[in-house]
C-alpha cells in the first residue's frame, strides 16, 4: 500500500492559505516551508538564527530524536523566506 502525496495543486493552494500581508502569515509560511525540508516540528522550534548558514544553503537542526546534529539543505526560496520573515522580526 503507499502512501499518496500531495499533487502540485493541492501545494500551491496550500502555501497560498496564510495572509502573506500580516506577519502571522508571514511566519505561518515561513513554518511550512521549513517543514517541507522534512524536518519534525520539534526540530523547527529548535532553530535559532546562528543555525542558518546562508552561505552553504542550509541550517544545523541541533534538537533532533537521535540527539546527533545534522544540516538540512534549503533552496534559495526558503533563504529568501527567512530573510523575510526575519527582517519583520527585526533580527
Amino acid at each position: 500500500m503507499t502512501k499518496s502525496t500531495y499533487t502540485n495543486d493541492e501545494l500551491d493552494l496550500l502555501f497560498k492559505q496564510p495572509n502573506h500581508r500580516k506577519f502571522t502569515g508571514i511566519r505561518d509560511l515561513t513554518i511550512m516551508m521549513l517543514l517541507e525540508t522534512g524536518i519534525r516540528a520539534s526540530e523547527c522550534i529548535g532553530i535559532n538564527i546562528k543555525d542558518i548558514d546562508y552561505s552553504r544553503s542550509r541550517i544545523l537542526i541541533q534538537n533532533t530524536k537521535g540527539y546527533k546534529q545534522r544540516f538540512v539543505p534549503i533552496q534559495d526560496r526558503m533563504k529568501e523566506q527567512l530573510q523575510r520573515y526575519l527582517s519583520i522580526r527585526e533580527y
